[in-house]
Order: structure tokens, then C-alpha cells, then sequence
């Protein structure tokens, strides 16, 4: 009880609540104590990525969009790029707030970077590769049906040709380029109308 005079005036009550959403803190410290302290708010995926090892990165962070299985799947899953992550057409410049996190408009927030597909092989359209330790599968690029990397396709889908490209640099990639419609490529890599 707090003693006050009668022409004092009337002190006010606030409501406290606690919050109902989550937060993440990232801490780095030494021997003489905190360095940085960050704290982001722990929003959810909206498609949230399934079969992952780790959630860890099933959670939209900011400027990065929707990680998903970044450290990797369960046993029987395979690692995969997500195509549908990465924005490739219309205004990609700037920002957008999805739930008060910043995502640049070049992410699409409501795919996961990264899936878990059933197998132990990589789809059509990917290949094998490794991101840190972890078997991972990657993105050949559109159209592409095989690669042995980004950039250097060794056969197209139906609707695209494989075209011969200069690098800056003088390297050379091998892109599969639609064909509106004209062409499309046998099984043995010959185009044909």
C-alpha cells in the first residue's frame, strides 16, 4: 500500500499480458562476458518443410525467407533444393514484411529452401552435391532435365533446347533455353519439331 495525499491523482493500473509469440535469442560471448545479443522473433514457416533432422531452420528468418531441412533429413530422405524458394520473375528489388520479418522480394517466403523428397537418389532436374558434410541435392536450373552442375546441363525437358553459352571469364555453361513450343529434344539429345 502506498500512503499519498487526497488531492494527489489517481495513479493507473496497466494491464500486463504476456505474449503469445515466440522469440529466438542468439547469444556470443568470451571469458569477459556477452559480445551480442540478438533476439528475432520465432515465426513458423507457412509451408513448413517436413522430414528434416534438425528444425532448427523450419522457421522464416529474416532477409533469408524459409530455410526448411538446412542440417539435413531423416533416414530414407534426401536433401533437395527447392526451386520455388528463389523468385526468378517481376519486380525483385527491395523488401517485403511477412509477420514483422524483413524477406527480400528475390525469396519466396512461403517455400522452404530446402526439402526432404523420399529416396536416396536425386530427382530429375538435380544433381548430387554436398552443403557442408551433408548430401544434398541441387538445382540443375529450368528446363533442365540432367546435369553434373548448375549452368552445365547435359539434356533439356520437352519445350526447351540446350544452347552453348560464353561466361565472362571465357567459360563456357550449357543452359536449356525455351523453345516456344517448336522444339523439343529426343532421348538421343537431337532436336526435332
Amino acid at each position: 500500500m502506498t500512503w499519498k495525499h487526497l488531492s494527489s491523482p489517481v495513479t493507473k493500473k496497466f494491464k500486463v499480458q504476456r505474449s503469445a509469440a515466440k522469440v529466438m535469442a542468439t547469444v556470443f560471448w568470451d571469458a569477459k562476458g556477452v559480445i551480442l545479443l540478438d533476439i528475432l522473433p520465432q515465426v513458423d514457416c507457412p509451408r513448413p518443410a517436413t522430414n528434416c533432422l534438425h528444425e532448427t531452420f523450419n522457421r522464416v528468418v529474416e532477409h533469408l525467407g524459409c530455410l526448411g531441412c538446412q542440417l539435413g533429413c531423416q533416414p530414407g530422405y534426401v536433401m533437395t533444393a527447392n526451386p520455388k524458394h528463389d523468385v526468378r520473375d517481376g519486380h525483385l528489388m527491395g523488401t517485403y514484411d511477412y509477420m514483422n520479418i524483413t524477406i527480400p522480394m528475390s525469396k519466396n517466403v512461403s517455400e522452404p529452401q530446402w526439402l526432404c523428397l523420399p529416396g536416396d537418389s536425386c530427382p530429375w532436374g538435380f544433381f548430387a552435391s554436398k552443403i557442408g558434410a551433408t548430401d544434398a541435392c541441387s538445382y540443375c536450373g529450368e528446363g533442365c532435365r540432367s546435369c553434373q552442375s548448375y549452368g552445365h546441363c547435359d539434356h533439356c525437358v520437352m519445350g526447351y533446347r540446350l544452347t552453348k553459352t560464353q561466361l565472362p571469364g571465357g567459360r563456357e555453361a550449357s543452359l536449356c533455353i525455351s523453345s516456344g513450343g517448336e522444339f523439343y529434344q529426343d532421348s538421343n539429345g537431337e532436336e526435332r519439331k
